[in-house]
């Protein structure tokens, strides 16, 4: 918040683009993380009281490329992420199905919900956090692809474990 406090104070001349539950290729993130401990583990507790949308990253910079190409002058606070809604949990099952689908996932798991207070976090994450994508929908004519979809592309591609 403070950053985007400073570049409002300095120029009217901004874009600011909210994202939520980043994924991408490199780093560490929830993909690479559920399909390792999948892998290693019979089963598995993840949080289901948190709702969001994944985002991959390779969405995410599409979207900036295509703001950058445009040379829009609508400047202003966008946000951005998958198209839809899910828990931690529902987004584990999906990396589960698909990555068993994909051959990415070799033996069973099975996944168990459980609350935020059951699961021991470093960080204290926020109950809701789903984005309203209608403004970067209608002033860049953006379509969002769902958030499933994106996570089927990105192991598609192939994904370094």
């Amino acid at each position: 918040m403070a950053g985007e406090e400073a570049l409002k104070g300095e120029t009217n001349r901004y874009f600011i683009i909210r994202t939520a539950w980043l994924y991408g290729r490199y780093g560490n993130n929830f993909v690479y993380t559920m399909l390792k401990l999948m892998n290693s583990r019979e089963s598995l507790q993840v949080v289901e009281d948190q709702i969001g949308s994944p985002t991959w990253t390779r969405d995410l910079a599409s979207l900036m490329g295509e703001i950058i190409r445009r040379d829009s002058s609508d400047f202003g606070i966008y946000h951005f992420s998958g198209e839809g809604k899910t828990s931690w949990y529902g987004f584990a099952c999906e990396i589960y199905r698909q990555g068993r689908e994909m051959g990415l996932i070799a033996s069973e798991c099975s996944l168990i919900p459980c609350s935020s207070e059951e699961f021991p976090a470093k960080v204290k994450r926020p109950a809701f956090s789903l984005l309203n994508k209608g403004k970067v929908k209608s002033r860049f004519n953006w379509t969002v692809p769902s958030w499933e979809e994106s996570l089927h592309l990105f192991f598609e591609q192939g994904i370094e474990l």
